[in-house]
């Protein structure tokens, strides 16, 4: 994509959702004496994302001047045969006449978009990428109190491990480790994933595979003993 961004109008909220950009999109900022400081994180990001960067300073202060310059861009980016498609970073509704231009000359699914920030055009996009679906998921509505109890349980994980590996040459393994167990679907995965996260010696985990193997017969034998005994409780004073 490409994202033309009206600094002067939107300034660095303008820019939240640089930390999505790729190596294959294009970001000019257009920017002018009177908005020309930016915060440095947004900065950082885009120079980490390694995408087409570049910047377009207003020469003389005029009303409207960076508008002109915005679309004057769209028409050298289309004219010089790029097919990405274009996201203007502004509020000012005014570049809907540019977009009204180029929706008769563009493919459907290659409109311009028009949104106050990257993250926005982005979802605008309605792209399938994975970095959308990311994106998604990040902006998503979450229930409160689905959040606490959520967050209350990862803190009471946090404790038990703390005390458990305190002291211990696995402490600093400690957010791995709890990571690891609040992935894994079922005992059998943890056990996998813990012998290389805690980078376990092959001669103990043959050692720790039998151990395994003897719990879950253990297992096994209690769960049988359980029913056993419920099928007793309920057919033992039946005749058969």
């Amino acid at each position: 994509m490409y994202f033309l961004v009206d600094f002067e109008n939107v300034r660095s909220g303008g820019l939240r959702g640089v930390d999505y950009l790729e190596e294959s999109d294009y970001l000019t900022i257009f920017f002018s004496n009177a908005a020309h400081s930016c915060e440095n994180r947004y900065l950082e990001d885009i120079e980490r994302s390694g995408c087409h960067f570049d910047t377009c300073k207003l020469k003389n202060t005029g009303k409207n001047g960076l508008d002109f310059y915005i679309a004057s861009r769209v028409g050298e980016f289309y004219g010089t045969g790029h097919k990405e498609r274009v996201a203007i970073i502004s509020k000012d509704q005014g570049y809907k006449a540019v977009r009204d231009y180029w929706d008769v000359r563009l493919p459907s699914n290659n409109k311009i978009i028009i949104s106050p920030s990257v993250e926005r055009s982005l979802i605008a996009s309605n792209d399938n990428s994975n970095r959308v679906k990311r994106l998604k998921e990040k902006l998503a509505g979450v229930d409160i109190d689905v959040f606490q109890a959520r967050y209350e349980e990862r803190m009471r994980l946090q404790e038990i491990l703390r005390q458990i590996f305190y002291g211990t040459d696995y402490a600093s393994k400690m957010p791995e480790i709890q990571n690891m167990m609040e992935t894994a679907k079922t005992p059998k995965v943890i056990y996998l994933n813990s012998l290389n996260a805690l980078e376990v010696p092959d001669t103990v985990k043959h050692t720790l595979l039998i151990l395994y193997i003897i719990l879950i017969i253990l297992l096994l034998f209690l769960l049988f003993f359980i029913v056993s005994g419920a099928s007793r409780a309920l057919y033992g004073g039946i005749p058969r």
